[in-house]
């Protein structure tokens, strides 16, 4: 079991909570927020998958399922104390968004895929999870406000494709670009830096 793979599946278990505590605060079931949780925590991956035309990953190996569900079921019982925990659930969701947005790439660029796909598949891998939980909690998807978090999944993903290009891709500069996606996420967190509105003139 390696580094990555462990990564991941604490992605799995931090995305399914955050999906189901939005369940939560919209005021729905049980298991209205189960299903909440595991699409945000698989359905990035799922729509990556699909476009790639390939098997989709969780239905390969059941650990993705049971991690979100248990998850799930986790912050059910424990809501209340997760509440005081988001900052360390924003720093894990930040590492998940790091490490699916290069996953989700690299997985586009095995299949052929040229570097413009690789780089928007590797967003849909990160982020569209939870546009899928917003756009079901009936919101404005999180990705498409102000908050730097796509906007950091496309530089580190362009990082990633520059060291492809030049042939210095290896597992070094994999986790450089995830460090990349994460840094750039925690430092817009952490100073509440965000990106402008549309100029509605213009």
């Amino acid at each position: 079991m390696n580094v990555i793979y462990i990564l991941d599946i604490v992605g799995v278990a931090v995305f399914s909570i955050s999906g189901f505590l939005a369940a939560r605060e919209n005021k729905m079931d049980l298991f209205g927020g189960i299903i909440i949780a595991f699409v945000t925590s698989i359905g990035g991956g799922t729509i990556r998958d699909l476009l790639l035309d390939t098997r989709v990953g969780w239905m390969s190996n059941e650990v993705y399922v049971l991690v979100a569900l248990s998850s799930a079921v986790f912050a059910y019982f424990f809501a209340k104390q997760l509440h005081y925990l988001r900052r360390t659930l924003k720093f894990y969701d930040a590492v998940g968004l790091g490490l699916y947005a290069i996953l989700g790439l690299e997985k586009a660029l095995e299949h052929g895929e040229n570097y413009s796909v690789g780089i928007i598949l590797g967003v849909v891998s990160a982020s569209f999870g939870g546009v899928l939980r917003d756009v079901l909690c009936n919101k404005i998807p999180f990705l498409f406000q102000r908050e730097i978090y796509g906007t950091a999944a496309v530089i580190g993903c362009g990082f990633y494709v520059l060291m492809d290009y030049v042939g210095w891709a290896n597992d070094f500069t994999f986790v450089l670009a995830c460090l990349l996606i994460t840094t750039i996420r925690l430092i817009a967190v952490r100073f509440n830096y965000k990106l402008p509105f549309l100029n509605e003139s213009i």
